[in-house]
């Protein structure tokens, strides 16, 4: 393990297997996530870094909270406010 990798570890906090990962994300951050897709993504890639420790995977809290945010979109004050103006465009035409 490089030094990278063991400071990444230390700066982790707390691991979560697959299922108490979705519930961290769930019950502390309000974001709905399925153990499953926690599993998908880590086979086709987009979902939180994670660790092998031995046979099972574990999530870091820091990895679970920094994939989260940036999943999150950003502020809006209105549903209007997220179609294109590409979109506008060719709706006006």
């Amino acid at each position: 393990m490089n030094a990278l990798s063991a400071m990444s570890l230390a700066l982790s906090g707390r691991f979560y297997r697959t299922a108490d990962a979705a519930s961290f994300l769930r019950e502390a951050h309000g974001i709905p996530v399925a153990p499953r897709t926690l599993a998908k993504l880590r086979v086709v890639g987009g979902g939180p870094a994670f660790h092998k420790f031995g046979r099972s995977v574990v999530y870091g809290s820091g990895d679970l909270v920094t994939w989260a945010q940036g999943r999150l979109g950003n502020k809006l004050a209105s549903t209007s406010a997220t179609v294109s103006s590409s979109a506008k465009k060719s709706r006006s035409t």
